[in-house]
């Protein structure tokens, strides 16, 4: 019988049999051509018992009528010609093995199959069949393949006749369900007749008749997935990174779509928010304003959050979350699911000057969003006008009438960073406890953007390149107490309505496999990675940036030429004093033309992500494959409660293959106490938190360079290490030299061989605008063979001397490696060798990733005064098991005890002998660091 057959017996669409209905899971491939080993739980072993001799011929023929009718299914090859499979194992199991009532772990379609149907009996124990048992299946899964048939038939006639789209849209689901359940009918005729008695040639026939229906199964399984409106709006934002030309009503429809699934998951809501803002953006490029708005609009009215999200209740859910924290004042982090956010969220209330506390996000855009962002904010805000005071060719208006009640009005405020308008961060009080005083907060030279949202809520962001790190920073604040789900709601609609997307959203899959992969080429080719954040827009920029340099040099020179001119004749020379205002974004009053968007690469699938990488830096092609080959070298770490970032556990080895000891940072003694208890803190979390924020070296310039999101060591090796720290060569050493792990590389960040001050901006004055220091950067294991050999190829010496007498780079050149070799004919005995680096790599830099490093990390210290480190140890109560003796004057000292450490609320302690944990040292030793170099 087939489907042409029974599609003439009926019209009207019949709803499919829900007695399979299971729960869809991935599938092991059995391509071997095996059925489970498992499988033997779950039916009876052939040859056993003895049924009628004509069952087993019926049932094939049946099975092989049904694979002859499945289009997608070849037909059912001459048994010769079957590849020889080896017998199932006898592994007989009893029924006390298995728990009463609970099943057991699913490994294959065969079996969900057999569980779905004991699940509908409320079985789960095996039970040795009778031969009439056996033959009351046989008939019954027999009528069930009947009777699936019949229905798929009428279905398919229902949807080759139906007219009116949305319906047949319908029927097209209600089809491909049933074929579902009439495959799965298939499979479990087939597994009746595999119990039955066999010769060994009918069983090999029938387990490649099983499998094969198995295949079946899978196929038609992810063909409804693919059908969800969940998996289409995916596939459509894939099409349209790829340079699918997708149009806004193909998104919007795909949007509404998911919008009215009663049902949708939170990875469903996060690919539908991004729908409604693809859609807007291809209506901002049409030039359509008002579809634009309404397009974000209605994604946020589509803002709902489950009672079972953490920040449900959000102003007592952050107070109980930081409350359980060992730095409380960091917030309440939570990890995002959207590409255009880097690092996570993190929550807290604070104070407000009104007396009424708010509910505040903060978080940082990636470079590449905050390029898009930039001329999104244009399209709604236009361009500020510094000698009006204004902002002009907005779409203000338009931009407001689009909002909900609660968000209006909305007024913007440019603060151009002076003493009166400088961006603040919250400080705290004589208790400790944060406070509105702005007397008392942490101010930056640099202006920033404040939009005001109805009443009480703000959204704030930087406005200069120069400070790169508060430039990409976002804080949004809302009123404290709001009605349970209001807080996270609102939030969300905020950031939906500027064209921000999904951020406090659920992360999908394909999210935190691009996150991998970012690392990946991060760390292993960064010259790549920012080339792929940039896109071609940023490139042509940075062209045009060099000719207007190089224009303002060719000014520069005509003007000294004349000075040099007036000098000569007597003249008096009046200096002009050029005031350096801050660099804006927002220079002209002329309106701001909406252009695509520089997200395209990060709304790839991960594959074609990973493709687009390997076309960019063909070298990823071979680490990707190292690491798909080696899973456990890709792990994830906890760097605050909530806040979990990936790490490559080869990076370190790579590190001590270059013979790396480790790296160290120097601070106090009390600094010293700071790391054992609660790790280091980057700069953004000090200065977050309002702790010990003066402590850093160079807060604001690290704010400056975009590295306050890391945290600050120098690496060490034997070249390093043969200079004393008394030598003075090192830079920001202190009474102790805390000494991590190599380890803590693999989280990725940047490395220079000189002090760049962590740069990630490359428009930072200390970024070295000329020399391109974030985009040239070596990778981390270039760093690890080039340090102390080596001038860094993309880096000002902060020396000058150093290159006295080298004439302008002359009789050099560079290597691919980005170091500067001896290039002089005339002096063949040092051709290609490294220009030597005069410090030999005392200033070198490492800036982590990850915000905050776990003392667990700590593989010792090293102290010009041990007695002064234990004095003050013990006045803490961070000694155990203290033996004192004298020194060769007499004096009573401590010679042997247990450090304490990680004391922080909720932590668990850890302890270290200190004669094997501290050292009274000069030199850096690599058995400091727990290492041994051969």
């Amino acid at each position: 019988m087939s489907f042409n057959e029974l599609s003439s017996e009926g019209e009207i669409p019949i709803e499919p049999s829900k007695s399979d209905s299971i729960e869809h899971k991935a599938t092991p491939d059995y391509s071997h051509g095996k059925i489970s080993k498992d499988l033997n739980d779950f039916v009876p072993h052939r040859n056993t018992i003895p049924v009628s001799s004509d069952a087993g011929p019926k049932i094939n023929d049946l099975a092989n009528n049904i694979l002859h009718n499945l289009a997608v299914l070849p037909s059912l090859p001459a048994l010769p010609s079957l590849p020889s499979l080896p017998s199932l194992p006898d592994r007989p199991r009893t029924a006390s093995m298995l728990a009463p009532n609970e099943p057991p772990k699913i490994r294959n379609v065969s079996e969900k199959i057999i569980l779905g149907s004991r699940r509908a009996e409320g079985k789960f124990t095996q039970v040795k069949p009778t031969k009439e048992d056996l033959e009351k299946d046989l008939e019954k899964a027999f009528t069930k393949v009947q009777d699936d048939a019949v229905t798929v038939a009428k279905l398919q006639g229902s949807v080759d006749k139906c007219k009116r789209p949305e319906e047949k849209k319908m029927l097209e689901q209600k089809l491909r369900e049933a074929k579902l359940t009439f495959a799965k009918s298939n499979v479990a005729l087939a597994l009746v007749d595999i119990g039955m008695e066999s010769t060994p040639e009918e069983l090999q026939e029938k387990r490649w008749v099983l499998k094969n229906l198995e295949n079946e199964v899978m196929r038609i399984e992810s063909e409804i997935k693919n059908h969800t409106p969940g998996e289409i709006g995916k596939n459509l934002i894939f099409s349209a990174a790829n340079g699918a030309r997708i149009f806004a009503p193909e998104f919007l429809a795909a949007a509404e779509d998911l919008k009215k699934e009663a049902h949708r998951s939170d990875v469903d809501t996060t690919t539908m928010h991004l729908l409604f803002e693809k859609a807007a953006e291809k209506f901002l490029e049409a030039g359509n304003m008002e579809a634009a708005f309404s397009a974000r609009a209605a994604a946020a009215d589509a803002v709902k959050f489950s009672s079972s999200h953490q920040l449900y209740n959000m102003t007592p859910a952050i107070e109980e979350g930081v409350s359980n924290q060992a730095i409380r004042d960091v917030g309440l982090h939570m990890e995002s699911g959207s590409s255009r956010i880097s690092g996570g969220l993190a929550f807290s209330t604070r104070p407000h000057l009104d007396g009424k506390p708010r509910d505040v996000l903060d978080c940082d855009l990636s470079s590449a969003a905050r390029i898009e962002f930039k001329d999104k904010f244009g399209q709604i805000f236009g361009t500020y006008n510094s000698t009006k005071n204004k902002f002009e060719n907005d779409h203000l208006k338009q931009f407001e009438n689009s909002l909900p009640k609660h968000l209006r009005p909305v007024k913007i405020t440019y603060k151009n960073g002076d003493k009166a308008n400088a961006y603040m961060c919250q400080g705290k009080d004589a208790n400790g406890k944060f406070t509105a005083d702005p007397s008392k907060g942490i101010q930056f030279p640099t202006s920033s953007y404040e939009i005001e949202f109805g009443k009480g809520r703000k959204f704030i962001i930087g406005a200069s390149t120069d400070y790169g790190a508060i430039y990409k920073h976002i804080r949004l604040e809302i009123p404290a107490g709001l009605p349970s789900g209001e807080g996270l709601k609102e939030m969300q609609q905020i950031l939906t309505v500027l064209g921000l997307g999904p951020v406090i959203s659920k992360e999908r899959q394909v999210d935190d496999e691009r996150r991998k992969l970012e690392l990946m080429m991060q760390v292993h080719a960064p010259q790549g990675w920012d080339k792929l954040q940039k896109g071609k827009k940023i490139e042509a920029e940075e062209k045009l940036e060099k000719i207007q340099r190089e224009e303002e040099k060719r000014l520069a020179e005509i003007e000294a030429q004349k000075k040099a001119e007036k000098i000569a004749r007597g003249e008096k020379v009046v200096e002009k004093v050029k005031e350096k205002k801050p660099q804006t974004e927002a220079k002209s009053s002329k309106p701001v033309p909406f252009k695509p968007s520089q997200m395209d690469h990060f709304e790839l699938s991960a594959a074609d992500l990973k493709q687009k990488m390997i076309e960019i830096e063909p070298q990823m092609k071979e680490k990707f494959e190292m690491y798909e080959e080696n899973p456990d070298l890709v792990t994830k770490i906890e760097v605050f409660p909530g806040k979990r970032i990936y790490a490559l556990e080869d990076v370190a080895d790579d590190f001590e293959k270059a013979g790396m000891y480790g790296l160290f940072a120097g601070t106090t003694i009390n600094g010293a106490f700071g790391f054992l208890n609660t790790g280091p803190l980057s700069t953004d979390e000090r200065v977050l938190s309002a702790t010990a924020v003066k402590d850093g070296k160079s807060f604001y310039t690290d704010k400056q360079t975009e590295g306050s999101g890391g945290i600050f060591f120098r690496g060490v090796n034997k070249i390093v290490s043969e200079n004393p720290i008394s030598s003075k060569k090192f830079e920001y050493v202190g009474e102790v030299q805390v000494l991590m792990k190599n380890r803590i590389v693999n989280r990725g960040g940047v490395c220079y061989n000189q002090d760049e001050f962590g740069s990630r901006n490359d428009h930072s004055p200390f970024s070295g605008r000329k020399f391109k220091a974030y985009a040239n950067r070596q990778s981390f294991s270039q760093f690890a063979k080039t340090l102390g050999t080596a001038i860094d190829k993309f880096t000002e010496c902060p020396n000058k001397q150093w290159m006295t007498g080298m004439k302008n780079f002359k009789g050099m050149k560079m290597t691919e490696d980005g170091v500067w070799v001896h290039d002089d004919d005339d002096d063949p005995d040092t051709k290609g060798l490294p220009v030597k680096d005069p410090s030999r790599g005392a200033v070198n830099e490492i800036c982590v990733d990850g915000g905050n490093i776990h003392p667990s990390e700590i593989a010792g210290l090293m102290v010009q005064d041990i007695q002064a480190f234990l004095r003050a140890a013990e006045e803490r109560g961070d000694l155990e098991n203290i033996i004192r003796g004298k020194d060769k004057d007499g004096k009573i000292i401590i010679i042997d005890a247990i450090l304490v450490y990680n004391k922080a609320p909720g932590e668990k302690e850890l302890r270290a002998p200190i004669n094997k944990f501290i050292h009274e040292s000069d030199i850096f030793e690599p058995e400091f660091f727990g290492i041994k170099i051969i």
